[in-house]
């Protein structure tokens, strides 16, 4: 598959070896976003550092990603919003791509 260009808007003096993109998906059970996500995967790990990070401990999915893609499942919902913000912290990705509706919320 063709690599994805690198985004234009980094600087290059910021630039990392390889930008890390996070998505934030609510489950990776076989609907269709979650699909998506991980043919999506194959396609962006070979240019991003790629990170999903998981709402809901529902895992049927995760062998159909990219074997370079980081997952990082979070606990019960009530500290979503405090995991995610410490994630944000930790890993510094220049994108934050959300998918469904609690991780459009969660991931504000």
């Amino acid at each position: 598959m063709p690599s994805l260009p690198l985004p234009a808007n980094i600087p290059p003096s910021s630039t990392p070896k390889r930008p890390l993109l996070l998505h934030i998906i609510t489950a990776l059970h076989t609907g269709g976003a979650e699909k998506m996500l991980a043919q999506l995967s194959w396609q962006q790990s070979e240019v991003y550092d790629l990170h999903v990070a998981v709402l809901k401990d529902i895992n049927t999915l995760q062998d159909q990603f990219a074997p370079s893609t980081n997952f990082h499942f979070l606990g019960p919902q009530w500290s979503w919003q405090r995991q995610l913000q410490e994630l944000y912290i930790r890993l510094q990705p220049f994108c934050i791509h959300t998918h469904l509706g609690h991780a459009d919320l969660y991931g504000m």
